[in-house]
């Protein structure tokens, strides 16, 4: 079965990634994101709750697709990993203190790059 790795941006900036994720079904994962995600992770869920105020919500980018659930899913903590290396966005993070500090160098990163 295959699988797929995609990231969630803010439509103001779609090749931003602000969380990576896995799944065998995009469609029913972009559904899943699209709805009020009350057992989101923390930073996760204040993210796409200041997107659904302004009227907006986030959007799914597929990177690629992988010919296994499990590639996919090993691809996708690799993408992670290597994002965090770079300082930018890690939303799957629960550790609240942890998350702040990514989301804040994903901030300054973005913001020089010209993202919202």
């Amino acid at each position: 079965m295959a699988g797929f790795v995609y990231f969630l941006a803010d439509p103001r900036a779609p090749r931003w990634p602000r969380y990576v994720g896995a799944t065998k079904d995009v469609a029913m994962r972009e559904r899943e994101h699209a709805k009020r995600a009350t057992s989101s992770p923390e930073p996760l869920y204040r993210w796409k709750e200041s997107l659904r105020a302004a009227g907006l919500a986030p959007k799914l980018v597929v990177i690629r697709e992988f010919d296994t659930r499990d590639a996919a899913f090993a691809a996708e903590w690799r993408i992670r990993a290597r994002l965090r290396r770079r300082g930018l966005a890690d939303l799957n993070c629960e550790k609240e203190g942890r998350a702040n500090a990514v989301a804040l160098a994903w901030s300054a990163f973005a913001r020089k790059r010209g993202a919202p």
